[in-house]
C-alpha cells in the first residue's frame, strides 16, 4: 500500500487523512471520495460528444455532396440574397439613398438580372445630355432598367417548360413580389467604379457567344432549347427577353433624330448586363431575339462585331400555317398581322418596289407572307456584308445541322456523346410546352399536314410574295450540307 502514502510534509487536501506508522512517521492517505469515478466519467462524455460532433459533420458533409451543382447554386444564391436584403433593410432605417447602392451590389454581384427595360421619349437624340461618364456622343438619357432574381436552375433543367423568358420571370421566386427599377446609367457607372471589385471569385460577365434571328413560328424555340440542353451548367439562353429588342428598337421611327452612338452603347451595356453572373462555370451566352429584332442586325453587328449569328427560316406554306390558324387570320392575332396598322416602311417599300403594291390593298395572307419576306431580306442583305459572321438555317435541317455544324464550327461550342445525347432529347418534345399550359409531350411533325390544309389563297401568296426570299435562303443553307 505504499503507493498510497507520501510523506506528511506535504500540504493535504481535503480529501486525505493522517495516519501514524510504527516508525513514528506520519503519513497522508488518498481517501477514495468518488472523484476518479467523476472524472472518469467526465471524459467518457467528452469522447461522446466528439464522437456525435463528427457523425453530424459527416451527416452534413455527405447531405451537401447529394446536392446538384446547381442546387448547390442555388442555396450560395439565398445565402447572398437574405444576407445583403438584411444589410439594405438596415440601411433603410438610417439612410434612404442607400437602397440604391445596395441593389447596385446585387446587380454587380450577379444576383439581380435585367428583365425589362422602358426607355424614355428622346434618350437617344444627338441633343441629348447623357448621363454617364465618358463621350456625351455615346451616353444616351434617361432609361429606366428593371431587376429581380431569375432562378436559372428552372430553365436549365427543362427549357421547354419555359420557352419564353416571360414565362420563366414569371416562375421565379425572386420575381413574385415585383422588379427593382434603376436608372440604367447610374448602374452602369457604378459597375465601372467598381469593376476590379470582386466579393465573389464566381462573379464574371459572360460575352455573348451568339445571337439568333427568325422569321417566328420557324423552329427557333427548338434552336434556342437546343443551345440550353447543350451545356446546361455552363449556358445561359435568353428567348425573346424585352431589353435586347427594347434597345435594339429604341430609335423607332425617329429617323434623323436618333444617335447611332448612342444606341450601339445602349445595346452593349444592355447584353452585358444580362452575360454578368455569379456562377463560375457558366461561359456561354445566347440570345434568340424576337423575330421583329430581324431588321436590327445591323445594329447587333455593330455593337458585337466578333459575335456569329444565325436566321431560321422555313418553307412559305409551313410559316405561314403557323401563323393563321386554319390558314386564316383569327381576327388579326396572328404574329405576322401585328404590323398592319403601322408597317414599317422597310415592308412597305418592299411591296411596292416588287410589287407595284399598296399595303393596303393586300388580304391578310398577302400581307403576312410580304412580312415574313422582309425579314427574310433583311437577314440576306446582313448575311451578304463583308465580315457578316451570320449563317441561314433552315427549320428542315434541325436538329441534325445544328450539332454537326452550327454549335462546333459557327458558335465554337463542343459537342461530347451525352451533349448531343440530351440535344435529340429536347428535340423530341414539344419545343412550347409551357409549365402548367397543358402543352408539353411527345413532338409530332406536321409539315405536311399543314401543306394539305393550306387554301390555294395561301399558297398563291406564299409564291408571290414569299418564295423568291425563300429561295435566296435556301442556297446559302444548302452551303452547310
Amino acid at each position: 500500500h505504499k503507493k498510497h502514502l507520501r510523506p506528511s510534509n506535504t500540504h493535504p487536501s481535503h480529501h486525505t487523512k493522517s495516519i501514524q506508522t510504527g516508525g513514528g512517521h506520519e503519513y497522508i492517505m488518498k481517501e477514495n471520495d468518488g472523484t476518479a469515478k467523476r472524472k472518469q466519467f467526465q471524459r467518457k462524455i467528452i469522447l461522446i460528444s466528439i464522437v456525435v460532433l463528427f457523425l453530424l459533420t459527416l451527416t452534413l458533409w455527405n447531405y451537401s455532396n447529394q446536392l446538384s451543382p446547381s442546387q448547390q447554386k442555388q442555396k450560395r444564391h439565398d445565402q447572398k440574397i437574405y444576407r445583403i436584403e438584411q444589410e439594405n433593410s438596415m440601411s433603410q432605417m438610417h439612410h434612404h439613398h442607400r437602397s440604391k447602392h445596395e441593389m447596385a451590389k446585387l446587380i454587380r454581384d450577379g444576383i439581380l438580372h435585367l428583365v425589362d427595360l422602358h426607355v424614355t421619349p428622346g434618350a437617344l437624340s444627338p441633343q441629348q445630355q447623357g448621363g454617364g461618364d465618358g463621350d456625351d456622343d455615346e451616353n444616351y438619357g434617361n432609361v429606366i432598367a428593371k431587376f429581380c432574381h431569375i432562378n436559372w436552375d428552372l430553365h436549365k433543367e427543362e427549357p421547354s417548360s419555359y420557352p419564353m423568358f416571360k414565362f420563366l420571370v414569371q416562375a421565379s421566386a425572386g420575381c413574385e413580389e415585383g422588379t427593382v427599377q434603376m436608372d440604367l446609367n447610374y448602374v452602369i457607372n457604378f459597375l465601372q467604379k467598381e469593376e476590379n471589385y470582386m466579393e465573389d471569385d464566381d462573379v464574371h460577365t459572360i460575352q455573348p457567344t451568339g445571337f439568333v434571328f427568325h422569321e417566328s413560328r420557324c423552329g427557333s424555340t427548338l434552336v434556342a432549347n437546343t443551345l440550353a440542353m447543350s451545356h446546361p451548367d455552363e449556358t445561359r439562353v435568353y428567348s425573346e427577353s424585352p431589353p435586347p429588342i427594347t434597345a435594339a428598337r429604341a430609335c423607332g421611327g425617329s429617323g434623323g433624330n436618333c444617335s447611332r452612338a448612342k444606341a450601339v452603347k445602349l445595346l452593349k451595356d444592355v447584353i452585358s448586363l444580362m452575360g454578368r453572373t455569379d456562377r463560375q462555370e457558366e461561359s456561354y451566352l445566347f440570345f434568340k431575339i424576337q423575330s421583329i429584332g430581324t431588321h436590327s442586325i445591323s445594329l447587333f453587328r455593330e455593337a458585337f462585331p466578333t459575335t456569329p449569328w444565325m436566321f431560321v427560316f422555313r418553307d412559305p406554306v409551313q410559316t405561314i400555317m403557323s401563323h393563321l390558324k386554319n390558314g386564316k387570320a383569327g381576327g388579326g392575332a396572328a404574329v405576322c398581322l401585328r404590323s398592319k396598322h403601322r408597317p414599317l416602311s422597310v415592308l412597305k417599300n418592299l411591296v411596292w418596289k416588287e410589287h407595284g403594291k399598296e399595303l393596303r390593298e393586300l388580304k391578310d395572307d398577302e400581307f403576312c407572307a410580304a412580312h415574313l419576306a422582309s425579314l427574310c431580306e433583311s437577314a440576306y442583305k446582313e448575311y451578304k456584308e463583308p465580315m457578316s459572321l451570320g449563317q441561314m438555317v433552315n427549320y428542315a435541317d434541325l436538329p441534325r445541322v445544328m450539332i454537326e455544324n452550327i454549335m462546333p464550327n459557327h458558335f465554337g461550342v463542343s459537342l461530347d456523346t451525352d451533349a448531343i445525347e440530351r440535344i435529340w432529347d429536347v428535340n423530341s418534345v414539344y419545343s412550347k410546352g409551357t409549365a402548367g399550359k397543358g402543352k408539353a409531350g411527345a413532338w409530332k411533325e406536321d409539315s405536311s399536314e399543314k401543306e394539305q390544309m393550306a387554301s390555294e389563297s395561301v399558297k398563291e401568296a406564299c409564291r408571290t410574295f414569299l418564295q423568291p426570299s425563300f429561295d435566296k435562303l435556301l442556297k446559302v443553307a444548302a452551303t452547310l450540307e
